[in-house]
C-alpha cells in the first residue's frame, strides 16, 4: 500500500461516516469519535520522511464541501495562541509530540481547562461547542499531524484570542498543496 492510498482509504471513510448523518443533524460526539479512530490508524501508518527535514507549514490534503484535511508540521518549540475553528474538528498526530491546551470562553475571558500530549497515533477530537485550544511543540522529533475541520472551517482566516486585545480576526499562514509536496510523508516501517 502506498501513502496515497493510505491517505485515499482514510478520505473515504471520513466521507462514508460523515454522509450517514441525516440532513437534519450536526456532527455530534460519536461522528468526531469515529473520525478519530479513522485518523489515529492512518496516522500510525505513515511519518514524515526521514530524508529531509520538512519544511514547517500547513498543506491540504483534500477538501470538499463537507470537511478539509490539513497535514500541519510544526517547528521546534512552537507556541501558537489560543484560537478556535468554528467548526468540529480532528486532530491526530503523525510523529513528534504536540502539547494542547483546552479554554472556555465566558465574558470574553478564556480560562484553561486541560493540557494534554498527542504522541505518534494519538488523537484528539472536539465540537464547534468547545473549540477554544492552542498548540504547542518542544524540542526533539519534528512534529506533524492531521487536522481535519468541518465545512465552517476557512481556510483563509480565524479568531484568535489575545490577552490585552481579546478575540481577534488573524490570517492564517499559507497553504500549500500537499500534492506538490507529497513526499513529505511515507509509510512506518
Amino acid at each position: 500500500m502506498s501513502v496515497k492510498n493510505r491517505l485515499d482509504d482514510m478520505i473515504i471513510n471520513i466521507n462514508n461516516c460523515l454522509s450517514k448523518i441525516p440532513k437534519s443533524q450536526s456532527v455530534n460526539w460519536s461522528h468526531v469519535s469515529e473520525i478519530v479512530s479513522i485518523t489515529s490508524v492512518c496516522a500510525n501508518e505513515l511519518r514524515l520522511t526521514k530524508s529531509f527535514t520538512v519544511p514547517f507549514g500547513r498543506y491540504l490534503i483534500f477538501e470538499d464541501e463537507f470537511f478539509n484535511v490539513q497535514l500541519d508540521v510544526f517547528s521546534e518549540n512552537y507556541v501558537g495562541a489560543p484560537h478556535n475553528h468554528d467548526t468540529w474538528g480532528v486532530m491526530s498526530c503523525i510523529s513528534g509530540e504536540l502539547g494542547i491546551s483546552d479554554y472556555v470562553m465566558s465574558e470574553s475571558e478564556l480560562t484553561l481547562i486541560r493540557k494534554g500530549l498527542l504522541k505518534s497515533g494519538s488523537s484528539i477530537g472536539f465540537l464547534k461547542e468547545s473549540d477554544w485550544h492552542s498548540t504547542e511543540t518542544f524540542s526533539g522529533q519534528q512534529v506533524a499531524s492531521f487536522h481535519v475541520y468541518g465545512h465552517d472551517f476557512n481556510l483563509e482566516n480565524g479568531h484568535r484570542y489575545d490577552p490585552f486585545r481579546g478575540i481577534e480576526r488573524y490570517e492564517r499562514g499559507v497553504l500549500h498543496d500537499y500534492s506538490a509536496n507529497s513526499g513529505i510523508l511515507e509509510l512506518e516501517v
